[in-house]
């Protein structure tokens, strides 16, 4: 007798039956109420049971897995390394001579051997700066050329690499008003440079010139 009752509970709970009029019901033909909350119980932890917990836990640590990898690998590619093999274009001359594809580095080396006015056209990638400067001793005279990840663009940012060109001469460096010493991502920069002899010491002096076009 119980059994069918507790069917006949679930099957008006399944339809919606308010479970206070099942157990007013179940009062008025002298039955015991408390039927109406054991089969709710069972009901609800039948339910629980049936819920496909383990997929759904396994998504949810894919997907946070996902999530933390993707923020790790952000995090380490927001200051990738320069790549100074093929960041300009040199012109030798005039723009209708042949274009060389070299890195600044390389064109920097090059001007300081064969004078002229060259016009560089860069392809630096973003926050990716050069700076020139004089780096002399009592060897030699040098010119430093330095590789710097500057997120601001004034070449103050960390410092990828330090290059120390051998230059022939001592090296007068002349930027413009605009700092050019600061040559950043996409820009134009022209690079002049020329010999001066001093004929009383015999000493000789490389006039750099760089100026953002």
């Amino acid at each position: 007798m119980g059994g069918k009752i507790k069917k006949w509970i679930s099957e008006e709970l399944e339809k919606g039956e308010d479970p206070e009029l099942l157990k007013m019901s179940l009062k008025a033909q002298n039955l015991d109420p408390g039927m109406v909350d054991e089969v709710q119980s069972k009901r609800e932890y039948s339910f629980a049971y049936k819920i496909p917990w383990k997929p759904i836990l396994a998504v949810v640590i894919i997907i946070a897995l996902a999530f933390f990898a993707y923020n790790w690998m952000s995090s380490q590619s927001t200051q990738p390394p320069l790549d100074s093999r093929f960041n300009l274009t040199l012109v030798e001359g005039n723009p209708e001579a042949v274009a060389l594809n070299v890195g600044f580095i390389d064109g920097i080396n090059k001007s300081l051997r064969q004078y002229g006015s060259y016009d560089l056209r860069t392809e630096l990638q973003e926050n990716h700066c050069y700076s020139v400067y004089n780096d002399w001793d009592l060897e030699g005279n040098y010119l430093g050329v330095k590789e710097v990840y500057s997120p601001t663009m004034n070449c103050l940012g960390d410092k990828v690499a330090d290059t120390r060109l051998e230059a022939p001469h001592f090296v007068s460096i002349e930027f413009d008003e605009r700092g050019a010493s600061c040559i950043c991502e996409e820009t134009g920069v022209n690079i002049e440079t020329s010999e001066t002899r001093n004929m009383d010491t015999g000493k000789a002096t490389i006039n750099l010139k760089i100026k953002k076009k």
